[in-house]
C-alpha cells in the first residue's frame, strides 16, 4: 500500500541528507551567518559536539515575525524562483538546513534584525515548536543545538569519537577562514569548554592564518600564482617539492569562497607535478576560484560540497599549465644556483696561504664524512654467490628495486623495500615498542595549532609506540625518543612526526595505530636504489622461506611475484 509520509518522517529523511554529523550542522549554520553579512562568527562547543554546539554571529539577523518561518522547509530569503538557482550569490539557497537540524535535536535560536528594537527566541524539540518569546540581544543570530540525533539513534551510532568529530569542525573552520583573509576578512573563533581552539582576527592576512593553523614551515614553503580568464579568475598557493604529504587531503579548492570537493583539480595538479613529485607525494594547495555565478550549478549535492561548472576543462587546463610553469621556473632558478656553486667549488681548489692547504682537500674530507653519516645508503656490494631462495639462484638486483632469482622453469622478483617493510612491521608488533625505542638528540619542531593539539591529544598513546615528546610552548614540541627499527641516521624527528600526524588525522576507531606502524616501517626500510650487501639478501631469503610466497607488505602490496617460462614463451608465440 502506498502512503504519504507524515511531516516528522519527511523532515528526518531530509535531515539525513543535509545533517550527517556535527560538522554538517556547523557548516550550515556558519554559511547562514556569512549570507547574513556577518563579519564575526563564534562557534562554541561544550562537552562534545553532539551534546552542545552553538554558532553566534553579528549579521543582519532575522525579523521577529519571520523567525518561525525560517524553520519551515524550503523557506528562504536567498532565492525567489528557479532561475535564481543559476545565478547564486549566496552559500545557502534551499531552505532545508534549519528545519532539518531542528528535527533531530533540541534547538534554540535567538535573533534580532538590524531594523528592529527587540529580537525573539524560538525553541524546537525534535522539530516541534515548544516556545516562542521576545528576547533582547545585539543585532545578529545565535543558534544552539543540543542532544543532536537523540531521536535518531541509528544515525548517532555511526558517529566517531567526540575528539574526531571536533577535529572535523576545527578543520572546516580553519580552512573556511582562509577564504576570508583577502579583501573580505571575517573574524572566526572556535571554543570548547571555554578554551579557545582557533581564532582568526579580522586583521590576519592569509599568511598569518596559514601560520596559525598549519605552522610557519608551510607558510615559508608556499608559492603564489594567479590567472585571469574570460569567465573566471583564480589565485592560489602551492607548497614546494620540499613540503609534501602522502595523500591529497590538503588540496583545497574554493569556488566563490565556498569549499568544494573536485577530483579533477587533484588530477590536474598531480599531472602538472608528475616530473617533480613521486607517485605517492601530494602538495598542499589552496586554490581560490571566482566564477560568474551563471557558469556554475550548486544544486547537485545535498550538502553543497560539489559543483557543476560549464566549460570546466578550461579551468583545469589553465591550472595545469600555471602550476607546471611555476615549478619549471623554480627548477631553472635552482639550476642557476647549482652552476654558481660549481664555479665556487672550482675556486676552492686554489692554494690557501692562511692554512697552508688546498681547498679541495677540505672538500674531499667533507665528502667522506657525509658518506659515513649515511653509510646505510651507500653500502658497497660484495660477492653474492651461493644465495638461493627455494630452488632459485640469486642473480642480481634489477631496476634498483627488485631481487631477481632464477631457476630452469621460472623467475622470481622480490620487492626488497616491501619485504623490508614487512620485516620491520612484524618485529615491531612481536617484540613491542620499548625494544625499538631509542633516545635521540632532542629536536624541537614547530607546528600549526591544529597539528599541535592533535599530537597533545594522543601523547600517551604515542609514548607507548616509542615516540616521546614534551610541550615546548607556542605550538611547539621537543621530541626525545623515536622508534628505531635500524640505524638510519638520516631519519629526522620532524619527518616521523609529520607522518604520524597524517595517520592520526584518519581517526580510525579500531586499531588506530596500525597505519602509523606501517608508515614508520616504510620510512625506515631500504629504498629503491639502495645498495644491498650479502647479509641483507640472506635475511630477506630467510624471511621469505619462513613466510611463503603470499607475503605482502603492511599496506597490502605483494612482496614476491613469479614469472613462468611458458608466460615468456607465449610472448614470442612459441
Amino acid at each position: 500500500m502506498i502512503k504519504k509520509l507524515d511531516k516528522g518522517t519527511i523532515n528526518k529523511i531530509a535531515a539525513g541528507e543535509v545533517v550527517e554529523r556535527p560538522f554538517s550542522v556547523v557548516k550550515e549554520l556558519v554559511e547562514n551567518s556569512l549570507d547574513a553579512e556577518a563579519d564575526s562568527i563564534k562557534i562554541s562547543i561544550k562537552n562534545s559536539p553532539v551534546k552542545y554546539l552553538e554558532v553566534k554571529d553579528n549579521g543582519t539577523g532575522i525579523k521577529k515575525d519571520e523567525l518561525e518561518l525560517a524553520f519551515q522547509r524550503h523557506a528562504t530569503s536567498k532565492i525567489e524562483n528557479v532561475n535564481d538557482l543559476f545565478r547564486l550569490n549566496s552559500l545557502g539557497f534551499r531552505g532545508e538546513a534549519l528545519p532539518s537540524i531542528a528535527s533531530v535535536s533540541y534547538l534554540t535560536s535567538i535573533s534580532k534584525h538590524k531594523d528592529e528594537d527587540i529580537g525573539a527566541k524560538i525553541v524546537y524539540d525534535a522539530g516541534k515548536k515548544v516556545r516562542f518569546v521576545e528576547k533582547n540581544r545585539k543585532t545578529g543570530t545565535t543558534v544552539r543545538v543540543e542532544r543532536l540525533f537523540y531521536n535518531v539513534p541509528a544515525r548517532k551510532k555511526y558517529l566517531k569519537n567526540p575528539s574526531y568529530e571536533l577535529r572535523l569542525i576545527k578543520n572546516y573552520t580553519g580552512k573556511l577562514g582562509l577564504a576570508y583573509s583577502f579583501d573580505k576578512k571575517i573574524e572566526v573563533k572556535l571554543d570548547k569548554d571555554g578554551k579557545n581552539l582557533l581564532h582568526y582576527s579580522p586583521y590576519d592576512d592569509f599568511n598569518d592564518r596559514i601560520t596559525h593553523f598549519y605552522g610557519k614551515k608551510l607558510a615559508n614553503n608556499l608559492l603564489y600564482f594567479e590567472e585571469e580568464g574570460d569567465f573566471y579568475s583564480f589565485k592560489g598557493y602551492i607548497s614546494s617539492q620540499n613540503y609534501t604529504r602522502k595523500n591529497s587531503k590538503e588540496i583545497n579548492f574554493y569556488i566563490n569562497d565556498r569549499i568544494i570537493k573536485n577530483r579533477n583539480i587533484i588530477y590536474s595538479v598531480k599531472n602538472a607535478l608528475s616530473e617533480v613529485l613521486e607517485s605517492r607525494e601530494y602538495p598542499y594547495l589552496f586554490l581560490f576560484v571566482n566564477i560568474n555565478p551563471t557558469a556554475i550549478d550548486m544544486n547537485v549535492h545535498p550538502q553543497k560540497l560539489e559543483a557543476r561548472i560549464s566549460n570546466e576543462r578550461k579551468i583545469y587546463s589553465s591550472l595545469y599549465h600555471k602550476v607546471k610553469g611555476l615549478f619549471e621556473k623554480m627548477e631553472s632558478i635552482s639550476e642557476v644556483d647549482m652552476k654558481k656553486n660549481e664555479s665556487s667549488d672550482e675556486k676552492s681548489t686554489e692554494y690557501n696561504e692562511e692554512n697552508n692547504s688546498f681547498g679541495e682537500t677540505a672538500k674531499v674530507a667533507e665528502k667522506n664524512l657525509f658518506e659515513n653519516m649515511y653509510s646505510e645508503r651507500n653500502r658497497k656490494s660484495d660477492k653474492t654467490k651461493n644465495l638461493n631462495l627455494f630452488d632459485h639462484r640469486f642473480l642480481d638486483v634489477v631496476f634498483g628495486r627488485y631481487l631477481l632469482f632464477v631457476s630452469r622453469e621460472d623467475l622470481l622478483f622480490v620487492d626488497f623495500h616491501a619485504l623490508n617493510e614487512r620485516i620491520f612491521y612484524d618485529r615491531y608488533k612481536e617484540k613491542g615498542f620499548k625494544e625499538y625505542s631509542s633516545h635521540i638528540i632532542p629536536e624541537a619542531i614547530e607546528l600549526g595549532k591544529r597539528d599541535y593539539e592533535l599530537l597533545m591529544e594522543n601523547k600517551k598513546f604515542l609514548k607507548k609506540m616509542g615516540i616521546k615528546f614534551r610541550d615546548f610552548g607556542n605550538n611547539s614540541i621537543v621530541v626525545e625518543t623515536l622508534p628505531a627499527f635500524n640505524n638510519r641516521e638520516n631519519l629526522h624527528a620532524e619527518e616521523v612526526v609529520r607522518e604520524v600526524i597524517e595517520n592520526l588525522e584518519e581517526g580510525k576507531k579500531s586499531n588506530p595505530f596500525k597505519d602509523i606502524i606501517s608508515s614508520l616501517a616504510c620510512k625506515t626500510s631500504l629504498k629503491s636504489g639502495d645498495k644491498l650487501n650479502k647479509s641483507d639478501i640472506k635475511e630477506f631469503i630467510k624471511y621469505i622461506e619462513k613466510g611463503g610466497m603470499s607475503l605482502t607488505c603492511p599496506h597490502g602490496r605483494p612482496v614476491i611475484k613469479k614469472l613462468k617460462k611458458e608466460d615468456i614463451d607465449s610472448w614470442f608465440k612459441r
